[in-house]
């Protein structure tokens, strides 16, 4: 194992991946702040903060499954440019309701939007990492990895509160549509080290031939002959030992005899 801990760093598509990955999970959090603030200011409704965190995390509950099988089954660049696409669609219509003074239900199904395509970024780009670096510098790209995703959501609240104090609510939500731009664009440069495995095809399952007449007749058959031998066998034991019997009989007469 390399001791470097610097070595996935000089990987340039490594270093692209961290910074799309900073950008998505700081438009993130910046839109979860965003939207609460909004619509809360709106309503001054504790149950809008509530659909809000719904409408955040169904989708990963619902699609956590699908995500993970289509990151094993297609090109995991082109399934994370997909849900980037679906990222800045969802925030370029929460811009245009601020933007036109429109009414606060479609805000709901464009938050359940975004929080679908971060349900099915989340594992391409997790499965996507380990393979723009060598196998040896796997351990030091997790830690590179997880401390960018840590200093997003620490930083992506108090963005958040600063892009809403000094642009608005229709600054933030550029600001939320410009990381997934980013993303898009550092995406064709992720040039692959290795390439993922194959997934697991189970064989086709052979088909089972239902039992007609003539199969029961003939296990029935078999049964008896089998229980036939069973019975012989055990006779022919029975015999043995009775022979056996006899034999010691007639040895320890003879010997009587002898004496």
């Amino acid at each position: 194992m390399p001791t470097d801990s610097y070595a996935p760093l000089r990987r340039p598509a490594f270093r692209r991946f961290l910074a799309g990955a900073q950008a998505v999970t700081l438009a993130n959090q910046v839109l979860a702040i965003t939207a609460g603030y909004h619509l809360y200011d709106l309503t001054h409704s504790a149950w809008c903060l509530l659909l809000v965190g719904l409408m955040s995390y169904l989708p990963i509950f619902l699609f956590s499954l699908l995500a993970g099988w289509a990151a094993d089954h297609f090109d995991r660049r082109k399934v994370l440019s997909l849900t980037l696409c679906l990222h800045f669609a969802a925030s370029a219509g929460l811009l245009a309701l601020v933007l036109s003074d429109g009414p606060q239900w479609p805000w709901y199904p464009l938050l359940f939007l975004a929080a679908t395509s971060r349900a099915f970024y989340t594992p391409s780009a997790v499965s996507l990492y380990p393979l723009l670096i060598e196998p040896g510098e796997m351990p030091r790209a997790v830690s590179w990895n997880s401390a960018n995703y840590q200093a997003a959501a620490i930083v992506g609240p108090i963005l958040g509160g600063l892009l809403l104090h000094h642009f608005g609510v229709a600054g933030a939500l550029i600001f939320v549509g410009a990381g997934a731009v980013l993303y898009l664009a550092l995406l064709p440069r992720l040039v692959l080290l290795r390439h993922p495995p194959e997934p697991l095809v189970p064989p086709p399952r052979q088909p089972v031939r239902q039992w007609d007449r003539r199969d029961r007749r003939e296990h029935r058959v078999a049964r008896v002959h089998q229980v036939h031998r069973e019975h012989r066998d055990l006779q022919d034991q029975q015999d043995l030992q009775e022979e056996g019997l006899a034999i010691q009989e007639s040895r320890v007469l003879l010997d009587l005899k002898a004496l």
